[in-house]
């Protein structure tokens, strides 16, 4: 089973409940290939939404006042569904009311929040070496720019010669060769 944390909760403490629920209500042959993505929810509580048949689940959590036995509950009925089950089939556990009791063990298993990793700031060094880099990238970019307008300057000579050429090749001043052909002596 994989288990994609979006939340600030341990992933391990997230892991217990879920393959603890996945004992008691997901097939075995279908374990190592569920994808179980864990959401922030709205509300107080856990709820959660899964394809009937399929391999995806998805359980939304509350932020500030998350509980277990909800998340226990929420996980085995997302895992009734990847099983085929549908509401109608399940009519006999859908009340929480009724199931939450049977889902008490998750209460008494750590839902810690993750530790919150230091942000580290640049030193001098590392500030200077991307100066660096940076000052770098920017001179390579100069010359590019360079060889670019010297290559574009080249062909605007070129077409501004040619243009200016069949004007002079046409005009009756132009000199003649000793054979009798327009252009200059040979």
């Amino acid at each position: 089973m994989k288990i994609i944390n979006q939340t600030h909760y341990v992933t391990a403490d997230l892991r217990a409940i879920l393959l603890r629920a996945a004992d008691l209500a997901l097939k075995e042959d279908k374990r190592k290939h569920v994808v179980v993505t864990v959401v922030y929810g709205r509300a107080t509580g856990s709820s959660g939404c899964a394809t009937i048949g399929g391999y995806h689940a998805r359980i939304r959590i509350s932020k500030r006042h998350p509980r277990p036995d909800s998340f226990a509950y929420v996980a085995v009925h997302e895992y009734r569904h990847l099983n085929g089950w549908s509401h109608a089939e399940m009519k006999a556990r859908y009340s929480l009311e009724n199931d939450l009791a049977r889902y008490a063990w998750a209460n008494a298993l750590p839902l810690r929040i993750k530790a919150p990793t230091p942000t580290v700031r640049p030193g001098t060094l590392e500030k200077l070496t991307h100066a660096r880099r940076m000052f770098a990238r920017a001179l390579t970019r100069l010359k590019r720019a360079q060889t670019l307008a010297r290559k574009w300057k080249t062909k605007v000579r070129y077409y501004e010669r040619k243009h200016a050429q069949p004007l002079a090749a046409t005009s009756p001043e132009s000199p003649t060769r000793d054979d009798g052909r327009k252009g200059g002596p040979s």
